[in-house]
């Protein structure tokens, strides 16, 4: 075979296949003009000339055509075959432990161990950890699910968190107006005790005097 018939050959090969696959190419075409170069723009913060670019450039529907043929691939040049799922080990298996199937006697170091222990059932998170998705009224952790600790938000719950958070909040000026306030009380008794000894002790300078005279 010569080298133009070689060339006609594949370049009809090549033409088939764009055109089995022209329909899909401009269905891709749209797809990433309409759905995916907005949100990359926005994502990316690209200007108006470089998303001009990438329009015209998904729009050269060669290029896309050439991008996306299926191309053989020889599992050998990566590193060789894979084992089938059967025979690979699965990290998230529950039912059996590796330990206890390598060593038999792995259930009584377990229970000798007293540094292993399960791990709790659920965890109780406050009101206002930030963890806490349900904010202003108490939660549960079980097992990566979360929940409302008494099944529904109680108003009791909330109006306790927010007396919390007031106190948290003004803790320091409502401590030393209290204080201020019982010194003024004090302050206020005191001196009302010591007018009122002082009124006795000048009635009692005086009254004496005027029964003298009277007397007299």
């Amino acid at each position: 075979m010569s080298t133009m018939d070689l060339l006609r050959a594949n370049f009809e090969r090549l033409m088939q296949q764009y055109n089995t696959n022209v329909h899909a190419i401009l269905a891709l075409q749209a797809t990433l003009i309409r759905d995916i170069l907005p949100s990359v723009s926005d994502e990316l913060e690209l200007g108006p000339d470089a998303t001009e670019w990438a329009k015209e450039w998904l729009e050269d529907t060669y290029t896309i055509f050439r991008i996306s043929r299926v191309r053989e691939i020889n599992l050998q040049d990566y590193g060789g075959t894979l084992a089938p799922l059967a025979l690979l080990d699965d990290p998230l298996r529950t039912g059996e432990n590796p330990l206890e199937i390598m060593d038999p006697n792995y259930n009584q170091i377990r229970a000798a161990d007293p540094l292993v222990s399960p791990l709790p059932a659920s965890t109780s998170l406050s009101p206002t950890s930030h963890l806490n998705p349900f904010f202003g009224y108490p939660a549960s952790s079980s097992y990566g699910s979360l929940s409302l600790h008494h099944g529904r938000r109680r108003k009791r719950d909330l109006a306790q968190t927010l007396a919390v958070l007031f106190w948290m909040r003004w803790r320091k000026p409502l401590v030393v107006g209290i204080f201020f306030t019982v010194c003024a009380i004090v302050f206020k008794v005191a001196s009302r005790g010591a007018r009122v000894r002082s009124l006795r002790i000048f009635l009692g300078q005086k009254w004496p005097l005027s029964f003298k005279l009277g007397s007299k």
